[in-house]
């Protein structure tokens, strides 16, 4: 009887040894799997945001941008540390005008980490007040105030991909970008 005991405790050892190298095995090829969708297929930009309690993170997935960009797309920069999440306003080609809005809002465009509050002044680059070629008008609609509004022309090259959903907080996981206007 010792002897059937002591083979029935060497049988579950070695089924447990067994089907805890398999849990290990799945647990190893789905990190894989993730790190491969999370390196390849998308990625997570994180950027920080301004909201009603002081200055919060927040995570997007971005997915890869084909070449269609268009006015309303929001996009994610790919700047190492300085990532952020934009509004297309113009493409390539298309006109724009700077100075004092209806309500008083004053518009900025940064270009190379520059400011720029006019046409003039940004003469050099946008030559009859047309975007230039390669280029894209973004705007930041989660750090625009009351009174200025800044834009940013940045070369299509920068751009990391469409921002397709919030990842974090958790509280507006899967919803669109724009929810991140109503933190």
């Amino acid at each position: 009887m010792n002897k059937y005991r002591e083979k029935n405790e060497e049988r579950d050892r070695r089924t447990l040894l067994r089907n805890s190298f398999l849990w290990l095995y799945t647990v190893i090829w789905i990190l894989f799997v993730f790190v491969f969708l999370f390196t390849s297929v998308f990625r997570v930009v994180s950027f920080p945001v301004q909201t009603n309690s002081g200055l919060c993170y927040a995570s997007v997935i971005v997915l890869p941008q084909d070449d269609s960009l268009k006015t309303g797309d929001m996009v994610a920069t790919g700047r190492g540390a300085s990532n952020w999440i934009g509004e297309v306003v113009a493409c390539e080609g298309e006109t724009i005008s700077l100075g004092i809005g209806k309500a008083g809002t004053a518009d900025c465009i940064i270009y190379q980490n520059k400011r720029y509050f006019s046409v003039e002044e940004l003469s050099h680059i946008v030559k009859d007040g047309k975007i230039p070629k390669g280029c894209v008008l973004l705007k930041s609609g989660l750090t625009d105030g009351e009174t200025f509004r800044v834009r940013e022309l940045v070369a299509v090259g920068e751009i990391a991909g469409a921002a397709v959903c919030v990842a974090y907080p958790f509280q507006l996981l899967g919803q669109s970008v724009q929810e991140l206007k109503n933190l």
